[in-house]
């Protein structure tokens, strides 16, 4: 039998501490990126019904159940966890009652600390398969998870903090199901504002307002009373743009934006903000000189799509909403994205530079795509185009020889630049061999506390390599 213990102060009352926990949205939060853990069903412990694993969940009561599948498909196991005391605000636990532990109890407290602080404790008492025989490859992975669900706890609650007069507010988000819109939505709920889905298909819960862009149809009565709108749907990029896929990309974004725009400037109350999302290709190559928001764009594809993209919110701006453009850098996420793609190379020991690698990357971490939401949703100042990427940004070369140290892998074995546009044509001459050195010259100005500035660091905690500890943070 293991025991293990895990504590850290926290800058909030106890009772902001269980309310975070009993949110709905940190249970999603506190799953680690490089976890393949899906939650199948959630039964609450005064309820009959089992909840779809999409509900806004957060019923952390004695004799909730949580279904979880744990690990990559076909390999996956189920596990699930009932909760057996329940203490509010004091905590909770939850116990293994099937899966793969021979025993699992995760006790759950939460100390006040006094002069609004409190203390987070993680209790753990377990025993891997075979008789506790795996203990010595569970316990490792057990303490990264934790030393990660305590960071991110302590960011979360530290950002809230600075946002919280502002009271909980009614949002609804669009590409809600994709990297940035599910982990948007876990996060905002963990902040307790209440986050409405658009959904393409007829709304099955009341979280849900349907759309169709390729009809221009829209629930205008529900978006009436949304304090803001978060607009990131549209087509994928990351595939060989064929005439047909550049249609679409330019389509879904530009009839989609103008869509929202058009139905949020015809609203009795409309929203105080419509955050509707770009991206760094507004920039173009910009090999040598320095991108800020009020650099120009050029005539290329990619720029083209982003002008046509932001112009396609003006009918919100001229209603007097204040519409805000975040152009968005390389996100970095172990859960998808550009990063994920690029892992089977490197861990199999073939990942190399791109082409000559000078090419910089404008790259941001997911933690600070989510952090940097909040000013732009709550600060009356910020207005326009807003460049979303980390204030240190690095060349392909610089990037492949961390991302090779914090995996521990060579990367000797460089992708020459006609292998990559043999094989993507257009869109890997832009995304993979062009450049562009974008300043986040919003973000600075407002003075914006990046949680992971260094390469290194958002690599490690995103990948689960011995992450930074809490104190670094504190």
């Amino acid at each position: 039998m293991s025991q293990k213990r895990f504590e850290t102060r926290i800058p909030v009352s106890q009772q902001q501490l269980y309310d975070y926990h009993a949110s709905g949205g940190a249970f999603e939060r506190l799953i680690p990126p490089w976890d393949q853990i899906q939650i199948q069903q959630w039964k609450g412990g005064d309820a009959t019904k089992m909840l779809a694993a999409t509900e806004q969940f957060g019923d952390i009561s004695m004799g909730t159940e949580v279904h979880l599948k744990v690990g990559p498909s076909p390999f996956a196991v189920n596990l699930v966890a009932k909760h057996t005391d329940h203490s509010n605000p004091s905590g909770f636990v939850d116990e293994q009652i099937r899966g793969p532990f021979a025993r699992w109890r995760h006790q759950h407290r939460f100390v006040s600390n006094g002069d609004g602080e409190s203390v987070l404790i993680d209790e753990l008492d377990f025993q891997a398969p075979l008789f506790g025989l795996f203990d010595w490859l569970v316990t490792p992975k057990i303490e990264n998870t934790f030393q990660l669900r305590h960071q991110r706890t302590l960011m979360d609650l530290t950002r809230f903090e600075q946002y919280a007069h502002h009271g909980a507010k009614k949002i609804a988000i669009s590409g809600s199901s994709g990297l940035i819109g599910r982990n948007l939505s876990a996060f905002l709920r963990a902040g307790g504002h209440q986050v409405f889905h658009l959904v393409r298909r007829f709304p099955e819960k009341g979280n849900e307002i349907q759309w169709d862009v390729e009809n221009q149809t829209i629930d205008t009565k529900a978006l009436e009373g949304m304090d803001a709108v978060i607009h990131l749907a549209g087509e994928s990029i990351d595939s060989r743009w064929t005439k047909n896929k550049k249609k679409r990309i330019y389509d879904s974004r530009v009839n989609g934006t103008t869509l929202l725009s058009d139905a949020l400037a015809s609203l009795t109350n409309p929203p105080e903000v419509f955050i509707s999302a770009s991206a760094v290709g507004y920039y173009g190559n910009h090999a040598t000189n320095v991108a800020t928001e009020e650099s120009s764009s050029s005539f290329e594809f990619l720029p083209k799509v982003c002008m046509a993209w932001e112009a396609a919110a003006d009918s919100a701006r001229d209603a007097g909403i204040r519409v805000v453009h975040p152009r968005m850098g390389v996100v970095l996420s172990g859960q998808g994205g550009a990063l994920k793609k690029m892992l089977p190379a490197f861990q199999s020991c073939v990942g190399g530079r791109l082409g000559t690698g000078k090419q910089w990357m404008p790259w941001v971490a997911l933690e600070d795509v989510l952090g940097i939401m909040l000013p732009l949703l709550f600060d009356e100042r910020i207005t326009g185009p807003v460049n979303v990427v980390s204030s240190k940004p690095v060349r392909n070369e610089e990037f492949t020889k961390v991302l090779g140290k914090v995996l521990r892998r060579p990367t000797v074995i460089p992708v020459p630049a006609f292998a990559i546009k043999t094989l993507f044509g257009e869109m890997g001459q832009t995304l993979l061999l062009e450049g562009r050195n974008v300043k986040p010259g919003v973000a600075l100005s407002i003075n914006y506390p990046y949680m992971f500035a260094d390469l290194e660091d958002a690599l490690r905690f995103e990948l689960g390599c011995k992450i930074s500890t809490i104190e670094d943070i504190q």
